[in-house]
């Protein structure tokens, strides 16, 4: 697709959205892993469709002919899409930390659904875990989230006791009672995200 950097952005909006539906016309969902190298970056898992290629493709070529179209058809992008972020041999924490920060504050204000999928090891950090719900709190516009996090995840002050009650060794039935989980900041974010209509927090 080729564009005219004069006349293009003088289409009406809603025909320049319809355009870009068109460009970017995938249903399935983006999943998205870090990238190796010196600089973090993120890239399509390698069984992403070939329409995921070439949408993220057009994005980049879009992007470059000025500034406004480039946050124009980001902000597009972001708004419509369905994202499912994998760790992929990272611990998970920084991996969806990384990711927020990185589509920058324009994109998470428009953000509907994402998915993190915390199915790798956790590494506890209060740290980074407040600045991935300060992250979350920016994605104004957020519909549908879900989040998989590892149990301790929500025990970080209390990780050895938790550790005791998993690895019990003695006889059967186990009589203790689990250390208490803390999701109280998870209600907070939740609460904070008035657009919020679908939220989701699994343990693994």
């Amino acid at each position: 697709v080729q564009f005219s950097r004069s006349g293009f952005m003088h289409l009406a909006p809603e025909t320049r959205n319809t355009i870009y539906g068109m460009v970017f016309d995938s249903p399935l969902p983006f999943f998205i892993v870090a990238s190796d190298g010196v600089t973090p970056g993120f890239r399509l898992r390698e069984r992403s469709t070939q329409s995921q290629y070439e949408a993220l493709q057009s994005l980049q070529a879009l992007g470059v002919v000025n500034r406004e179209m480039r946050r124009e058809t980001r902000t597009f992008f972001y708004a419509v899409k369905h994202f499912l972020i994998l760790p992929y041999g990272y611990e998970y924490l920084s991996i969806f930390v990384s990711w927020l920060a990185a589509i920058g504050s324009e994109c998470r204000a428009v953000l509907r659904n994402v998915c993190f999928a915390g199915y790798m090891w956790y590494q506890g950090s209060a740290a980074l875990t407040q600045q991935f719900h300060d992250l979350l709190r920016s994605c104004t516009r957020l519909r549908i989230l879900t989040v998989q996090i590892h149990v301790w995840h929500l025990c970080e002050g209390r990780v050895a006791d938790v550790d005791s009650f998993l690895n019990f060794e003695g006889p059967e039935p186990h009589d203790g009672s689990m250390p208490e989980v803390d999701i109280s900041t998870w209600a907070d974010t939740s609460v904070q995200l008035p657009g919020l209509r679908t939220f989701r927090l699994d343990i693994v």
